[in-house]
């Protein structure tokens, strides 16, 4: 078992079972397929997902920022502008991940 544990009281906040190898081989194997089907995707496929993310996110960000909290020991204003950044990255590479991607022609 793996557990997760509060930095700042030593309490253990959850409990995770490790996986086996045959579990690591088929979600290897299922991000494998994942990233080939990904691959093929449309910018704007892409990009409605990325802002999807930053919703859930936001809409998230007090449940998130606890969690952080517990986890990592930091003040619970840091993990919420953490969340807040994370956000914010969504929406800029929704923005600007076609540009960013694509083929630039040597001179």
């Amino acid at each position: 078992m793996l557990s997760s544990t509060n930095p700042a009281t030593n309490e253990s906040i959850n409990e995770y079972p490790e996986m086996t190898p045959a579990e690591l081989s088929e979600v290897t194997q299922l991000s494998f397929n994942a990233f080939n089907d990904w691959a093929i995707t449309s910018y704007s496929f892409r990009a409605e997902k990325m802002k999807s993310a930053a919703n859930i996110l936001r809409s998230s960000k007090e449940k998130l920022s606890r969690l952080m909290t517990l986890e990592m020991g930091k003040p619970i204003n840091q993990s919420r502008a953490e969340i807040e950044k994370c956000a914010m990255v969504c929406n800029f590479y929704a923005e600007n991940a076609e540009q960013f991607l694509t083929d630039k022609k040597k001179k």
